[in-house]
């Protein structure tokens, strides 16, 4: 569910880049319309930026079915029908938090927290029993007995006849049953302790995996949003000269593709960090987010 929702996050977040890839090219046409009016540029230039337009208009149509196809997927990974229209409050892109715990923290609480420890310790502990209780068959075992009753008789009245007695019971041959069962138990305590110790090592990997995503994808978001910044000072200046007639409407419709490609990876890098701290919840097997640990007081 919580990937899904990140996914639906993306998308839109990638509307958001369309929706103002496509307020620029409308600007840019209007400016280059205006400058042909005038007389200082040609015609050539209205069509450029007239097909620049067209192209961002055609991009809304797969925004549009990549935030439909991700509402599907949420409303499914929440149980729902496919079609149900789930809203989510959109989460403000500059909200990514880079905050973590050393790795070898995580690890710790991934194994006090994940579910599957505690059915392999479980397993662990009655492999133990049952290797104890099949040893017990090579040693002698001590029973005791007794009862009490309340009887009737017409010639003495009433009685309270009542016997005890104590057993002892000793393990002769049995065709080395006691000894097959001791070996399975023994087996069956050391497969055990295998699995456990292979679970562990497979949750330690899991969140030292999506940990290193996790800082992975923000050095990520950090790096593409310098990218934006610089794209978005290109733009401007390009801008700028082509207002002053120094530059050319190819020069402008370049660096606005440029940075049009920065704002998508980084919302890609965005993206993969939510979904990273998603499997990085899923692997410790609790909630990291700060809103939740203030409102349980801790991990959940």
């Amino acid at each position: 569910v919580e990937e899904a929702y990140y996914q639906l996050q993306g998308a839109l977040w990638y509307a958001g880049v369309v929706d103002e890839l496509i307020r620029q090219a409308q600007y840019q046409h209007d400016l280059a319309t205006a400058r042909f009016e005038v007389g200082l540029v040609r015609q050539y230039d209205v069509a450029q930026a007239k097909a620049r337009l067209a192209e961002a208009q055609l991009l809304r149509s797969t925004a549009t079915a990549g935030t439909r196809q991700a509402t599907g997927a949420l409303a499914r990974a929440m149980g729902l029908d496919a079609r149900s229209q789930v809203a989510v409050e959109p989460l403000p892109e500059e909200e990514t938090d880079d905050g973590l715990d050393a790795v070898g923290r995580l690890m710790e609480l991934a194994l006090e927290y994940r579910p599957e420890l505690g059915t392999a310790r479980a397993q662990v502990r009655a492999s133990l029993a049952a290797t104890r209780t099949a040893r017990a068959g090579h040693w002698p075992s001590v029973s005791a007995t007794g009862s009490v009753g309340v009887g009737t008789d017409s010639r003495r009245g009433e009685s309270m006849p009542w016997n005890a007695g104590v057993g002892l019971s000793m393990p002769l041959f049995s065709g080395f049953k006691t000894t097959y069962e001791v070996r399975r138990a023994t087996f069956d305590e050391g497969q055990a302790r295998a699995e456990l110790a292979g679970l562990v090592t497979d949750i330690q990997f899991e969140v030292w995996s999506a940990h290193t995503q996790v800082e992975e994808s923000g050095n990520t978001v950090t790096a593409a949003g310098a990218v934006v910044l610089a794209a978005r000072a290109a733009v401007t200046l390009a801008e700028e000269n082509y207002k002053a007639g120094t530059g050319t409407i190819g020069e402008l419709l370049d660096g606005q593709a440029g940075l049009v490609t920065a704002r998508l990876q980084e919302v890609g890098a965005r993206l993969d960090w939510y979904r990273g701290m998603a499997r990085l919840h899923r692997a410790v097997g609790a909630s990291l987010r700060r809103a939740d640990n203030e409102t349980a007081g801790g991990l959940r």
